[in-house]
């Protein structure tokens, strides 16, 4: 966690030496999103390292995305869903049968089987402008365009997210 903490990710002219002071620096929200990270990292150790760092960038990328524009979900939820819509893929199981396991809240649980339209859409976007397919500008319409011109800029976030979680 120093580590991470110390990383120019966090952009910080002094160096982190105790786990209270990382603590204290990150706050309880970003502590939260690391030990999330931290667990989906744990559960991959069989699959590609390429598919936690896709997780990550997902999951930067759905929580910037949705500081942008309305959605019912916080920033927290955002995350949540993004870093985990490829659990499936993780280990291997329907969505359906993880969720008999891990307890979300049914709104995540929601947003995670895919029935929520909106998150679906966003994460529909993302995963376009991750392939390079343009037609991305027609999934989100009206006062959303605007986000359009930050993807890349919340992508480049992600990837740096992701490259502290890599290593």
């Amino acid at each position: 966690m120093l580590k991470i903490i110390n990383s120019a990710y966090f952009k910080r002219r002094n160096e982190v030496n105790s786990i209270k002071d990382a603590i204290t620096f990150i706050g309880t929200k970003e502590m939260k999103k690391f030990l999330k990270l931290v667990a989906a990292a744990g559960i991959t150790d069989e699959k590609p390292a390429e598919l936690v760092v896709s997780a990550v960038i997902r999951a930067r990328m759905l929580e910037l995305i949705g500081n942008e524009i309305r959605t019912e979900f916080s920033s927290d939820e955002l995350f949540t869903i993004g870093l985990f819509s490829l659990i499936d893929a993780m280990l291997d199981k329907k969505m359906e049968d993880i969720f008999k396991k891990i307890s979300f809240s049914e709104k995540i649980n929601n947003a995670l089987l895919k029935k929520n339209e909106q998150i679906n859409d966003i994460l529909q976007t993302i995963t376009n402008f991750k392939k390079g397919d343009w037609k991305i500008y027609n999934v989100m319409s009206g006062k959303d365009a605007e986000t359009y011109k930050k993807l890349n800029e919340f992508y480049m976030d992600g990837i740096k997210m992701a490259e502290i979680f890599s290593r």
